[in-house]
């Protein structure tokens, strides 16, 4: 008999069988990760919406209305990746009154039903930047990155306060005697705005 040419050793179809199951349970942890982001504390304070109004007049901010619902997913990333990060929830604290509107539509009150139906929200999670007297409002879903939600509030926040918006890109903000460290730093109400290259 003429020696063997090829392999002499075979691959275990058990080995191959644990690979699999090792593959499908990474890709299934990482889904889970993905629907059910890590909580972590929120670092912002939120004011009732019967207060929101007069806080905003009386300090000079904008309010900003977070619509959300802890038993949604991309609620939970939202208040992850905004509120409980440092250096966002202290910009966020610095340019807005922040009003949290949270769960779902059907067990709103009068009062928070009157909310959704005057800014328009249909979609949790939704942001909504707006004039203390609520005259005027941006909308902005909360379901997108981090950095995309808040380019969105610095070009809102820009849009209502009338104040120019060219070429946000690139740019970065300088507050007072301070100095953003890229365009996702939000004006504080009070600070003087000037774009710089």
């Amino acid at each position: 008999m003429p020696p063997s040419s090829g392999p002499t050793r075979t691959t275990p179809v058990w080995m191959l069988g644990i690979a699999a199951l090792l593959l499908a349970a990474r890709v299934g942890s990482g889904v889970w990760e993905t629907a059910n982001p890590e909580s972590r504390p929120e670092l912002v304070e939120w004011t009732a919406p019967s207060a929101a109004e007069e806080t905003a007049r009386s300090s000079g901010r904008l309010v900003l209305y977070a619509f959300t619902d802890r038993r949604n997913g991309a609620s939970r990333k939202l208040a992850s990746d905004l509120f409980a990060d440092p250096e966002r929830a202290t910009e966020l604290r610095r340019a807005f009154v922040l009003v949290r509107i949270e769960g779902d539509p059907a067990e709103d009150s009068p009062q928070i039903a009157a909310l959704r139906q005057r800014f328009k929200v249909t979609a949790l999670p939704t942001l909504v930047v707006a004039t203390p007297d609520g005259a005027r409002s941006k909308r902005i879903p909360g379901d997108a990155r981090a950095n995309a939600v808040l380019e969105q509030l610095v070009t809102a926040r820009l849009e209502l306060l009338d104040l120019p918006i060219a070429g946000r890109r690139g740019f970065q903000f300088k507050l007072g005697g301070r100095h953003g460290g890229s365009s996702d730093s939000l004006p504080a109400g009070g600070d003087t705005l000037r774009v710089v290259e």
